[in-house]
C-alpha cells in the first residue's frame, strides 16, 4: 500500500544520499533517516504499539518529530499532532 512511510522507503532505495532534512546547520540524509526512522519503529512496536493505534505527537519543529512521525506511519499508526504552541 502507497503511503508516506512508503514513499520514504522508496526515496531511501532511490536517492540515499540526497539530503532528506536540513535543521540549522545538521544534515540528515534518505539512508539515514530512514534507517532512524526503522529503528523508531522498532521500538515503537516493543512497546506495544501497531497497526490502528493513535499516536499523539507533541513536539516543536525538529527532525525527532519528523522521525517518530514516519516510524508511526511505518507500523501502521496514526499521528494525532498537537502544537506545543
Amino acid at each position: 500500500m502507497l503511503n508516506a512511510a512508503s514513499l520514504l522507503q522508496n526515496a531511501a532505495l532511490s536517492h540515499p544520499e540526497r539530503t532528506a532534512i536540513v535543521f540549522e546547520d545538521e544534515r540528515l540524509n534518505y539512508a539515514g533517516l530512514a534507517d532512524t526512522v526503522g529503528r523508531v519503529a522498532e521500538g515503537l512496536r516493543a512497546a506495544g504499539l501497531g497497526a490502528g493505534d493513535h499516536v499523539a505527537l507533541c513536539s516543536p519543529t525538529r527532525p525527532e518529530f519528523i522521525i517518530v512521525y514516519y516510524a508511526v506511519l511505518t507500523i501502521g499508526g496514526t499521528v494525532v499532532t498537537v502544537s506545543p504552541l
